[in-house]
C-alpha cells in the first residue's frame, strides 16, 4: 500500500460518503479493512488517523459527540480544539467490537 495514495483516496472516499450521512469515527478504517486486508493493522491505523486529522485541519470535516444507543439530532455536541487530537489518537475506534461509539464525523458546511 502506498501509503499517500492510500490517504488521498481514503479522504476522497471520505468526503464522498458524508454526502449522505454522517459516519462513526470507526468507519475509515473499516473501509481501509476491506480494500488493504493484508496490510499491517498499524498502517490502516496511521492512513485513517492521518486521513482524518488532514481532514479535520482543512475544515472539511468535524467531530461531535452523541450517544450511539439514543441518537439525537439536538444531542450532538461538537468535539474541538486539542479533544479532537485525543479522539485521533484514542483505541477505542481502532477496536472490534467496538467498546463505544459515540464519536461521530460530519462535513462541515460549504
Amino acid at each position: 500500500m502506498n501509503e499517500r495514495g492510500a490517504i488521498e483516496r481514503l479522504k476522497q472516499e471520505i468526503l464522498e460518503e458524508l454526502n449522505g450521512d454522517d459516519l462513526g469515527l470507526w468507519e475509515p478504517l473499516w473501509t481501509l479493512n476491506g480494500w488493504y486486508p493484508d496490510e499491517d493493522k498499524r498502517s490502516r491505523e496511521a492512513v485513517a488517523e492521518k486521513a482524518l486529522r488532514e481532514l479535520c485541519a482543512a475544515g472539511l470535516i468535524a467531530l461531535y459527540r452523541m450517544p450511539w444507543a439514543t441518537p439525537d439530532e439536538g444531542a450532538k455536541v461538537p468535539i474541538t480544539g486539542s479533544e479532537v487530537e485525543s479522539e485521533l489518537q484514542a483505541s477505542w475506534w481502532r477496536e472490534v467490537p467496538l467498546p463505544s461509539g459515540d464519536v461521530w464525523v460530519t462535513k462541515r458546511p460549504d
